[in-house]
């Protein structure tokens, strides 16, 4: 998991991402983040590109899908992939605040 989190701005937009992106596509699903570009989707766990990536969030999905939401973080300049969770809770607060 990462420990370190975007900016506020782009957490408020990660936010709002998550939210919607539930409401109009289903709940197995999970949002995306470049952080390289600071950009963010929603995406079906099916359309993740690594059958290991699907089921490490399929898993925790299942297990904590009723507490969090899963943002999988791509860092292209290091070739990684990060997996960490955002707390329903946290995503209720900052959406009520914006």
């Amino acid at each position: 998991m990462s420990d370190i989190r975007p900016q506020e701005k782009v957490l408020n937009a990660i936010c709002a991402i998550a939210a919607q992106g539930e409401e109009l596509r289903g709940s197995d699903g999970v949002v995306l983040f470049n952080r390289t570009e600071e950009t963010a989707s929603w995406v079906k766990l099916g359309e993740l590109k690594s059958e290991d990536l699907r089921e490490a969030t399929s898993d925790i999905l299942s297990e904590e899908g009723h507490a969090v939401y899963i943002v999988v973080e791509e860092d292209a300049t290091q070739h990684q992939v990060h997996l960490w969770k955002l707390l329903r809770s946290e995503v209720a607060s900052r959406l009520q605040k914006s």
